[in-house]
C-alpha cells in the first residue's frame, strides 16, 4: 500500500505546480546573523513551483509540529520544528540572530498557543540554531525516516513554514541538488540541498518534507527571486547539529 500512497501524495503536490500562475518578483528577504548561508544559483529546470500555486497538500501531522518563533514585541522571526528528540526544535541560525545561549524564547503553536523555550545554543559550522522546549509543548516530532537517502533531483517536495504565522504555509518545491555547497561566512562552507520554488522567506528555520511527510532538511535561506530557490541543510547533519549542542550543555 506504501507506493499507491507515495504516488498519490506526490500526484497532488505535481497538481499544485501545474495549476500555479506565475507571480510578480518578491522582494529579497534577508535573515542575516552568524551561520546563515549564503545560497549558491540553483539552476533553471523544466519543472518549476511557483508562488500563488493552490496550497500544498502537507501530509497530517506536519503542521502540528511547526512553530513559528518570535521577538518579545510578538513579531514572527522565522520558523522551527520539533525532531525526533526529547524537546529539541531546531530552526535556522540566522532566525535567532542576536539572541544568547540560555536566553528564553518565544515559540507560537500552529493553533497560536505560546510554548516557551530555551536557545541551548548554534552549530556554526551547519548553519543550525537549537531549542529546546519542556515535556508537554503539544509538539509532535517529526520524522525523517529514509527521505533523504531516496531523494533524488527532480523530485517533489513541500517548504513547511509557521502555519501561526503564513497564511499559506506550505509551498511546492523541486528538489535541484542534494549536495550543494553554501557559504557558511567565518564558519566556512556547508553541503546543503537545493531545491527550485518560490517560497516565502518566513519559511526560514522550518522543515523541506518529501510528499509522505518525512523531513529532508533545515530551510536556512533562499536564493534571489529571480533564481527562485531555497537551500535546506540535510535533517541528518542538523541532528547532528543537535546532538552536539546537547553534550556541550
Amino acid at each position: 500500500m506504501a507506493a499507491p500512497r507515495r504516488l498519490a501524495a506526490a500526484a497532488l503536490v505535481l497538481a499544485a505546480l501545474a495549476c500555479a500562475p506565475q507571480p510578480p518578483p518578491a522582494a529579497e528577504h534577508d535573515h542575516g546573523g552568524a551561520g546563515t548561508p549564503s545560497a549558491a544559483p540553483v539552476p533553471p529546470g523544466p519543472a518549476t513551483a511557483r508562488a500563488g500555486a493552490p496550497p500544498a497538500e502537507v501530509p497530517g501531522g506536519v503542521l502540528a509540529g511547526v512553530v513559528s518563533v518570535r521577538t518579545r514585541g510578538g513579531a514572527h522571526r522565522g520558523s522551527a520544528f520539533r525532531i525526533g528528540l526529547e524537546g529539541v526544535v531546531v530552526t535556522a541560525a540566522g532566525v535567532v540572530a542576536g539572541i544568547e545561549a540560555g536566553a528564553r524564547v518565544r515559540l507560537v503553536r500552529a493553533d497560536g498557543e505560546e510554548v516557551p523555550a530555551e536557545l541551548l545554543g548554534r552549530a556554526g559550522g551547519a548553519g543550525i540554531a537549537v531549542l529546546r522546549v519542556a515535556p508537554g509543548s503539544g509538539l509532535p516530532p517529526l520524522a525523517s525516516g529514509t527521505a533523504f537517502s531516496r531523494a533524488r533531483e527532480g523530485d517533489l517536495a513541500v517548504a513547511v513554514g509557521a502555519p501561526a504565522a503564513l497564511a499559506a504555509p506550505a509551498a511546492p518545491v523541486v528538489l535541484r541538488a542534494k549536495r550543494r555547497p553554501v557559504a557558511l561566512g567565518a564558519a566556512g562552507v556547508a553541503t546543503a540541498l537545493a531545491a527550485e520554488g518560490r517560497v516565502d522567506p518566513a519559511a526560514a528555520g522550518g522543515p523541506l518534507v518529501s510528499p509522505e511527510g518525512q523531513v529532508l532538511g533545515v530551510i536556512t535561506a533562499r536564493t534571489p527571486p529571480a533564481r527562485g530557490g531555497v537551500v535546506a541543510i540535510p535533517v541528518h547533519r542538523a541532528r547532528q547539529a543537535a546532538f552536539e549542542i546537547l553534550r556541550a550543555v
